[in-house]
């Protein structure tokens, strides 16, 4: 629950959970008004109740009690008295009247994904996602299920992430942004190892389910741009680099890359690469790569960050980099085919 509770705390309550007890369960709810948490555990000797308490205090109690049962009473007030061993504990509490509720709803509609697709495709597309909040579209991923294919797409603006698998699920056909809270509560989700996710929609929300666990996410109002216009058609300068070497290399260099705008500069001839960045402050670095290439000379540059990131996304052992218009956006991708469409768009900058 950690990562949904709000700490801003422009309403004090959404900084706490909501803990619900039934005769053998206790529910778990929390939500920042567009993520929400639902997780059921099963316990022992539990009578009807409901409360509120402040999820970071309850979390740092909790994680320094021993193996031992644990007994929650809520007191006169609500205040929260827990035991365990020989430990005791008051907490705060707050009623849950105006507790914001989580939707109800059942399994109908529910759709089973494969985890590992949705891993695939959340983690190779949502380190492009824009964090500037007048650009509220752009601050989430493009979910879009077609009868063939299962596509996310995410972009900032700079630089786009684009992944594709088949679509051997029932999902029905849709195009939807999920917000990037979403997105890494599903990344969350799915690495708690379960092999399989329901997924469900339910009016403006996505719902996803693994075990006891559900994640409601309210989904981006607005159209994702037409992502297709910055991907360039003629990209006829093919570059083919070793991908752990040019990471390496990219790392070292951007030791002296300017603070603000993380420029490299890369020197392309035939067989090699010089990827170079200087500071008036600190001096300059530079480094040489071997590639595949017998074409014409030029010099180009990127922000570091931006290649970084989706090299990180890539799994096989060398990255292609297809080039048009110099001062066009360029295209990186794995040169191995596999299961999954992959390819990253990055626009070039003035060093």
């Amino acid at each position: 629950m950690q990562a949904v509770v709000e700490r801003k705390n422009a309403l004090p309550l959404l900084s706490n959970v909501r803990i619900v007890t039934t005769e053998n369960q206790i529910e778990i709810n929390a939500t920042d008004l567009e993520v929400g948490i639902r997780d059921r555990i099963d316990v022992n000797e539990s009578e009807g109740g409901s409360i509120t308490v402040s999820a970071k205090k309850l979390y740092e109690v909790l994680k320094e009690l021993p193996e031992e049962k644990i007994r929650f009473k809520v007191e006169e007030n609500n205040w929260i008295s827990i035991s365990c061993g020989l430990s005791n504990f008051k907490l705060v509490g707050m009623s849950d009247e105006d507790y914001p509720r989580l939707a109800d709803f059942d399994d109908t509609g529910f759709v089973p994904v494969g985890s590992e697709v949705m891993d695939i495709l959340t983690r190779k597309s949502s380190f492009a996602v824009s964090h500037d909040e007048n650009r509220r579209v752009l601050n989430g991923t493009l979910f879009h299920v077609s009868k063939e294919t299962l596509r996310m797409v995410a972009t900032d603006g700079h630089r786009l992430a684009y992944v594709e698998s088949q679509n051997i699920t029932d999902l029905p056909e849709m195009e939807i942004i999920i917000p990037q809270k979403g997105i890494r509560e599903i990344q969350r989700m799915i690495s708690s190892g379960m092999e399989e996710m329901k997924f469900g929609i339910m009016e403006n929300q996505v719902v996803f389910r693994v075990g006891n666990e559900t994640v409601l996410t309210r989904l981006v109002d607005g159209k994702f741009p037409d992502y297709t216009k910055v991907v360039p058609k003629n990209a006829e300068n093919e570059i083919k680099i070793d991908k752990d070497g040019l990471y390496n290399s990219l790392r070292r260099v951007s030791l002296f890359s300017d603070l603000k705008v993380r420029g490299v500069k890369f020197d392309v001839s035939a067989g090699g690469i010089q990827i170079s960045a200087s500071t008036p402050e600190y001096g300059e670095a530079k480094d040489r790569l071997d590639i595949q290439y017998d074409g014409e000379p030029f010099s180009i540059g990127f922000n570091v960050n931006y290649l970084l990131d989706l090299l990180r996304s890539i799994d096989s052992e060398l990255v292609v980099m297809r080039i048009g218009d110099m001062s066009g956006p360029v295209v990186f991708e794995p040169s191995e085919p596999s299961e999954y469409k992959y390819f990253s768009v990055v626009m070039p900058m003035i060093i």
